[in-house]
This record gives structure tokens, sequence and C-alpha cells, in this order.
């Protein structure tokens, strides 16, 4: 591995807190939803994972790995259907989703530590999205009043780390940092990244919807 256990250990923590966070909010849309969901997001980390082994990555941009996804995440906000489901996903849950990005991080820097990721992809360098992690959870508690989203200042924060992950996703594209073509650190772009970008773009469009 390119990394000691621990830290292996502790992103795999992160990836399954995402999922969790993603199955939860799911439950609240649709029960029935879940086993549907969980089964097709544990194909996609398999295929992720047989994918990195096979060094497929490694002759493509990092963002090529989530763009299936994230593609499929988009395409959901167009169809009817697929988007009337999207408007029952609950916001709070898609803004506390956002507390893994400083796992992440954390994650991020031990690797900078075991000389495997440049320490300019970290929040030791150019990357801010630790904020965002921090953040999460008041925005998450204090967003809500009365039950409603705070559109004006939640949009803001959606839009602030929106540019915060654009900006470090551009910057790891640009590195091409070996490390992330490697199982588990596959998972961050090819699945934590749509996820948490998914959870921007779905927030976005409910609260640019006029109010009802």
């Amino acid at each position: 591995m390119a990394a000691g256990l621990p830290l292996v250990i502790g992103f795999l923590l992160v990836v399954v807190a995402t999922l969790g966070f993603a199955v939860y909010a799911v439950r609240a849309a649709s029960p029935r939803a879940v086993v549907p969901f969980v089964v097709v997001i544990c194909a996609w980390l398999a295929v992720l994972a047989v994918l990195a082994s096979r060094g497929v990555f490694e002759r493509l941009p990092v963002p090529a790995a989530g763009a299936p996804l994230l593609v499929a995440i988009v395409i959901a906000q167009l169809v009817p259907v697929t988007r009337r489901f999207c408007d029952r996903l609950p916001l709070p849950a898609l803004t506390y989703l956002h507390v893994v990005r400083a796992g992440v991080e954390f994650c991020l820097f031990g690797l900078a530590m075991a000389h495997v990721l440049s320490s300019e992809l970290t929040f030791a360098g150019s990357n801010f999205d630790i904020v965002i992690g921090f953040t999460a959870p008041l925005f998450g508690n204090l967003a809500f009043p009365a039950g409603r989203p705070a559109r004006g200042p939640l949009a803001i924060w959606n839009l602030i780390a929106l540019g915060f992950l654009v900006h470090i996703v551009v910057r790891v594209a640009s590195a091409q940092p070996p490390v992330i073509f490697t199982w588990p650190w596959v998972w961050l772009p090819g699945f934590i990244v749509p996820v948490v970008a998914g959870a921007h773009l779905i927030t976005l469009r409910r609260l640019a919807a006029p109010s009802r």
C-alpha cells in the first residue's frame, strides 16, 4: 500500500461515512430505494477498485474516475421522475454530508506526510476544503430555522463550497498524483467527490426554485 494501514483504515471510514449520509438521505426520500441504491453504489465501488488494480485510470485524467457518477446525478436533475425523488432528499442531510470533507483533508495530509502526495494539495497548501468540512455541521444546524432553509446564507455557503471543490479538483487533475489512481484512494475522485458535488448541485437547484 502507498500509505500506512491506519491511514487506509481512516480513509475507508470516510468512505463509509459518505455512504452512510447518502443512505440516510435516500431513506428519508424513499425507504424502498435504499437497497437498490446501496447495491448500485457498492457495485460502482467494486468497479472502481478493479479498474484501479488494472491501472486503467493511470491513462486518464483524475476526474474521469467520478465522471460517470456525476453525470448520472446531473441527468437525475433533468428527468422528471428522478428530479422529484431528489426534491424529497432532506436538505439538512445534504448539508451535514459535507462534514466528510474534513476527514478527507486529514487523510490527504497523511498522504503528504507519507511523501506520496504534494503538501500543496492539502490544507497545508492551497486546499481550503477543510473549512467546508468544519462548517457543515454549523450550517446543517442553523441554516434551517423552523424547518425551512435560509435560502440566502445556504446558497452562498454551497456556492463557496462548490468553488473550493472545483479548485482542488483542478489542482489534483493538473498534478495527477499516482497515489490517487490506486485502491482505496481512487474512491476519492470516483465516489466521494461526485457525491459531495451532487449534493451541492441538488441543493442549489432546489434553493433556486420558487418557494412553495
